[in-house]
């Protein structure tokens, strides 16, 4: 059932569904809401809108947080029922709105919804974690650290080949140089 369908459903059936209970039973049946899901398949859904919605700007991670609140409810309700989404699912987000149904669909099934929205935040802030001045600093010195290595891997290699005789001085100038810089000291 898409949004437009659930939309026309609801409003010709709005006569006989009077309380809030029969509302919640009735879109339970139609969208056919899903009781739980399992932790692969909420890790799965996270992943879907933490892609969906993650920027990199200026060398860190950002959320549009509306757009991730939009692509969240729409993906979570998706996940949960037989609706089915547009394209745009902005536009699909508006008709519910605007029909006064979104907080209906979401609490069919809503601690599920608030249980994937805490595995969401949890995603997030391990993301933004990176982002932090210690994070940015450790990967540098990390990198630093290694190219360092190889840089004195190589000048070991070469100055445990390296002989004195192929100076371009000879041994007598070389000991007069070493005096006169321990006479400097």
């Amino acid at each position: 059932m898409n949004t437009k369908n659930l939309v026309e459903l609801m409003s010709k059936n709005k006569a006989k569904l009077l309380k809030a209970e029969q509302i919640q039973a009735f879109l339970k049946r139609e969208l056919e809401v899903k009781e739980y899901l399992g932790i692969k398949y909420k890790k799965a859904l996270v992943n879907d809108i933490v892609n969906e919605c993650i920027l990199y700007d200026d060398g860190v991670f950002k959320f549009d947080d509306i757009e991730k609140y939009i692509v969240f409810t729409m993906r979570t309700i998706a996940a949960y029922t037989n609706l089915e989404l547009s394209e745009d699912i902005e536009e699909d987000y508006d008709l519910l709105c605007e029909a006064k149904l979104l907080e209906s669909v979401i609490n069919t099934f809503k601690k599920e919804y608030d249980d994937v929205n805490v595995l969401l935040q949890m995603k997030c802030d391990y993301i933004l974690n990176g982002n932090t001045i210690e994070a940015q600093l450790g990967r540098f010195l990390d990198g630093l650290s290694e190219k360092l290595d190889v840089v004195l891997h190589a000048l070991a290699d070469k100055m445990g080949n390296f002989d004195l005789s192929n100076l371009p001085i000879d041994a007598e100038s070389l000991k007069k140089l070493m005096s006169f810089m321990n006479v400097k000291k």
